[in-house]
């Protein structure tokens, strides 16, 4: 016996309203406007953009997401189905790109995908790495669409923390010591999270170290007057474009101009006996749909929770999923053949006893962000955005004071893929928000950070409140696996004959400590409602500054 890191997060219960989101300032962003009559959207746009501004190296205007939106069914509905939506703000690549676009190395790159290699690295970080950013025009087309409150209104919070600062804590002196070796070669992101060439560190004494961002509070706030116009159509659009055109990128007024956010409905997984609404599009939602389906009819409860047959079970379906995820998937298409009846069907009957071989990806990098929202009218929000890799492409836009995202780094450099750049595209991404409901009404909303090992955290969190009857806080504490790569990861708390039993299997299994760093598993955030009594409860990740805040 040795003693261990042992972290609780308490359980937040409210009849009235309940934020999760990856830092306690952005959660009470959303619940202030909770508190102010506005609903779970109006609370998620509110938490949204003032995460970009706590989390810049995760999140904000220079990136894109997906946010799940499911309202309960209306009373006396002939069928009992929520009403879920989805708001997709994906970033697009610009109008110049196309296939051949980076100079191809030999050998294989170790991040995300494990493409091809690309000479200097240049669509993981720098201008070309690039994508058109989805975050301003996907947040304001779901406040006007399904919110209440005016954009203005929600901005406040994120406006306020850009121009008088947030405390410098731990995590933001991690995020940036990662990073430095690349940020460094970056003199405006540079100088904000690195001055005197060393990350920024907290106070030593109770007054905290403040970082300020004043040109994106000044960008926030022109957003607030003027609407997304003015970081598409106007003098923001135009500051970027000619900041990253000078340093060698592509993007071009145009691009902006043409760039929009859609409202679409959602993907529904109905496998597991009850809805499971999802990001659409070539994102995360329609690998963790073909996952559930390949479990479907399986005794899950009988199998037992992290056992070693459940465990295979979960393996080698996500195995499969994946598999078909890097084959199929794409902006073009994919996600109806991976989720019909014959394609599951098929891959299920290929499931047996032993471990088949998984597809080998690159290690994976992990900057994203995700919140959840619900109010006590019944709706649920479930919503992931990101920048890509920690700091995104690393060029912050002098004046503007935006990160910009390298979504470019998410297609396959090498042409002739289904994945493969192209004018104007969506590339595949990870992001994989849900709301679950029951008979029409939301019952938990969930989603985490994490790379494509979201996916893996999403599907386990679902079933460990839905099958296993785990509070939302519980759900989030639970050990997990994932296998998302070629070797599964096993959090060490599962006993060791488990570990042993999946091994005799086949699998390659490594035990991991839970931790701050290195992280071996996604960090979530959920809420949910009790149907009998319709009490909100939210949990957080306790290995991060997460919060759960109840109205």
């Amino acid at each position: 016996m040795e003693s261990g890191w042992q972290f609780r997060k308490a359980l937040v219960t409210s009849h009235r309203g309940v934020v999760a989101a990856k830092h306690p300032l952005a959660a009470r962003a959303g619940v202030e406007m909770l508190n102010r009559g506005g609903n779970a959207v109006d609370a998620a746009v509110a938490t949204a953009f003032a995460i970009g501004v706590i989390e810049p190296w995760m999140s904000g205007l220079g990136g894109g997401g997906y946010m799940v939106v499911a309202r309960p069914a209306p009373s006396g509905a002939a069928h009992a189905e929520s009403a879920a939506s989805v708001v997709e703000f994906g970033m697009r690549s610009p109008l110049a790109a196309h296939a051949e676009m980076f100079e191809l190395e030999d050998g294989y790159d170790t991040e995300l995908f494990g493409w091809r290699r690309v000479r200097g690295q240049a669509n993981i970080h720098g201008p070309r790495s690039i994508a058109i950013p989805g975050v301003p025009a996907g947040l304001a087309l779901a406040l006007k669409r399904l919110g209440t409150m005016p954009l203005a209104a929600v901005l406040g919070p994120a406006i306020a923390l850009a121009r008088d600062g947030f405390p410098v804590d731990w995590t933001t002196t991690l995020q940036v010591a990662l990073d430095a070796a690349t940020l460094k070669r970056y003199d405006a992101a540079a100088s904000l999270f690195m001055p005197d060439g060393l990350p920024i560190v907290p106070a030593t004494t109770p007054a905290p170290r403040l970082l300020k961002q004043p040109d994106l509070a000044r960008t926030l706030a022109l957003l607030a007057d003027e609407g997304p116009d003015a970081f598409y159509r106007g003098p923001v659009a135009r500051r970027i474009v000619e900041d990253v055109r000078r340093a060698g990128g592509l993007l071009d007024v145009e691009d902006f101009a043409r760039y929009e956010a859609r409202v679409a409905p959602a993907l529904v997984s109905r496998a597991l006996g009850y809805e499971v609404a999802l990001s659409s599009g070539p994102s995360g939602g329609a690998t963790l749909a073909e996952i559930a389906g390949l479990i479907a009819g399986s005794p899950l409860g009988r199998l037992g929770h992290n056992t070693a047959p459940y465990i295979h079970l979960l393996i080698e379906a996500t195995h499969a999923a994946f598999e078909d995820r890097l084959r199929l998937l794409s902006d073009e298409g994919g996600w109806d053949v991976l989720t019909s009846d014959a394609h599951l069907s098929a891959r299920r009957a290929a499931i047996g006893e032993r471990a088949a071989p998984p597809a080998a990806v690159g290690d994976d990098p992990s900057s994203t962000t995700h919140l959840c929202a619900a109010d006590a009218a019944g709706t649920m929000v479930s919503l992931t955005q990101t920048l890509l890799s920690r700091f995104g492409s690393r060029v912050l836009v002098p004046g503007a004071g935006v990160l910009m995202n390298n979504g470019m780094m998410w297609f396959d450099p090498e042409p002739g893929h289904r994945n493969s750049a192209a004018p104007g595209r969506r590339p595949l991404a990870n992001m994989t928000p849900a709301v679950v409901a029951v008979e029409g009404r939301p019952v938990f909303a969930v989603g985490a950070s994490g790379g494509r090992r979201i996916i893996n955290a999403v599907l386990q969190l679902v079933l460990n409140h839905m099958e296993f009857r785990m509070d939302a806080q519980a759900a989030i504490d639970s050990p997990r696996m994932d296998a998302s790569g070629d070797e599964v990861i096993v959090d060490a708390r599962i006993p060791g004959a488990v570990r042993d039993d999946l091994a005799r299997r086949g699998h390659t299994v490594a035990a991991a400590e839970e931790s701050m760093t290195p992280r071996f598993f996604a960090s979530p955030v959920a809420v949910a409602r009790d149907p009998s009594t319709g009490a909100l409860t939210g949990g957080a990740d306790p290995y991060h500054p997460a919060a759960a805040v109840g109205a």
